[in-house]
């Protein structure tokens, strides 16, 4: 696999376990994901289990994983969020008769694992105990077979082979898991970092006051910025990096003042901040190494619609949220128009004649708007960096000045970012 890049390591030797994981962070840079899958097998009656192949059980069910799932720990804490999975084994809650000493290694794994999710319950990562039941694979074949295992032979009991050793053992049926492959899947893929742009001047929103900042101009009594923070926070957004310009260093100060407990946050400077907001979107390459979700600081927004755009995109296109309701907007000439079939974006404006929709300014992109924005940065044909941005790809027509993120959803069917999905409410 192109990039797959296996590092070996010996469960049963400590520094072994080190090196390799310290190998494997510095070719990666970081992680997002651990799964303690590796696995060893002893069969045999419980009382002639000698304490060497118990120890050696533990060692690479309990020890080594633990060791790795603390190492992995470690790093994901100091970057605010992961995904540590550990596959126990059903037979830690239903014993397997003589099994003995993997029984009880995969219920002191269960245990740790359940120690530290109760102590990270509130923290930003996920830790998830997986409790397989008996799959079929060449497990069975390479279990090592102790000898002097004599076997029950009741009849309500079923048969296992393995190799020469054949047992009898009754096993209750499985409890049902509360979570589910797909949601672990999810959990796995889910969107948690967002980039919200704010190194705007904001004058239109902040009218003749000059002391107050956009993102914090008061509405109901509270500043405009915290229900967006809020809807992020409760979406599962864990780190959120902020793009500021005008007036950074205050922006900053006043925004440290407001941020949720859990919540990494990050301030990337836009020195060409007087720009479009493509060049903010660009200023965040650096920092940005999964799909994410981009917001507007000036924007409000239902916290129902970010968590049905993260649960509805597809983190390899564009994706972008808008809003049938037209009869509700309030400054219907000033809104940015979308014009879409089916769940496309056809076209996209302010100054659309025939528009069924409006953009909410909330997007899931993939990491490859970054390429896009750097080729229209550089395309003589695009006026990114301009007052205004116009485009004549394809012989497309010239626009009045757009978001950049709204051209991109317009032009979408052109680039290999296209077709964007619409995600409507």
């Amino acid at each position: 696999m192109q990039r797959c890049h296996p590092v070996r390591l010996d469960l049963t030797d400590p520094l072994s376990i080190e090196d390799a994981f310290n190998s494997a962070l510095a070719e990666a840079g970081y992680f997002d994901v651990l799964i303690n899958n590796a696995g060893a097998g002893h069969f045999g009656a419980a009382e002639f289990l000698p304490v060497k192949t118990i120890t050696s059980q533990f060692q690479i069910l309990v020890f080594g994983q633990i060791q790795l799932m603390q190492l992995a720990l470690r790093h994901m804490q100091a970057r605010g969020g992961g995904l540590i999975i550990n596959v126990s084994s059903l037979a830690s809650r239903l014993p397997v008769p003589f099994m003995a000493a993997y029984n009880s290694a995969k219920a002191a794994l269960a245990a740790f694992t359940m120690s530290i999710q109760l102590e990270l319950a509130h923290s930003p990562l996920h830790i998830v105990d997986l409790q397989p039941a008996d799959i079929s694979t060449e497990f069975n074949e390479s279990v090592i077979k102790i000898t002097n295992a004599d076997a029950a032979t009741n009849n309500s009991w079923r048969r296992v082979s393995i190799k020469n050793c054949t047992a009898y053992f009754q096993i209750p049926s499985a409890t049902p898991s509360p979570l589910g492959t797909k949601k672990i899947l999810q959990i796995m893929t889910r969107i948690s970092e967002a980039v919200i742009l704010m190194a705007g001047e904001g004058s239109r929103l902040r009218g003749s006051d000059k002391t107050v900042l956009k993102p914090f101009v008061p509405m109901l009594g509270r500043p405009l910025i915290s229900y967006t923070l809020d809807a992020l926070v409760g979406a599962g957004i864990k780190t959120i990096n902020f793009v500021v310009g005008y007036e950074s260093g205050r922006i900053i100060a006043q925004l440290k003042q407001l941020f949720p407990s859990g919540l990494s946050a990050f301030f990337i400077e836009n020195p060409e901040w007087r720009k479009q907001n493509g060049v903010s979107v660009l200023a965040a390459a650096g920092r940005i190494t999964s799909p994410f979700l981009l917001a507007m600081s000036d924007h409000l927004f239902d916290a129902a619609i970010v968590d049905l755009l993260i649960e509805s995109s597809d983190p390899d296109l564009l994706n972008v949220a808008v809003d049938r309701k037209l009869h509700s907007i309030f400054d219907l000439r000033d809104a940015m128009k979308v014009q879409t079939r089916r769940n496309r974006v056809t076209d996209i404006g302010k100054h659309l004649r025939e528009f069924d929709a409006i953009d909410t300014g909330l997007f899931v992109c993939s990491l490859e708007i970054f390429d896009y924005l750097e080729r229209a940065k550089a395309d003589s044909r695009t006026a990114l960096v301009g007052p205004q941005i116009a485009t004549s790809h394809h012989g497309s027509r010239t626009t009045s000045p757009w978001p950049l993120p709204a051209l991109i959803a317009a032009n979408a069917l052109r680039t290999r970012l296209a077709p964007a999905t619409m995600i409507q409410r």
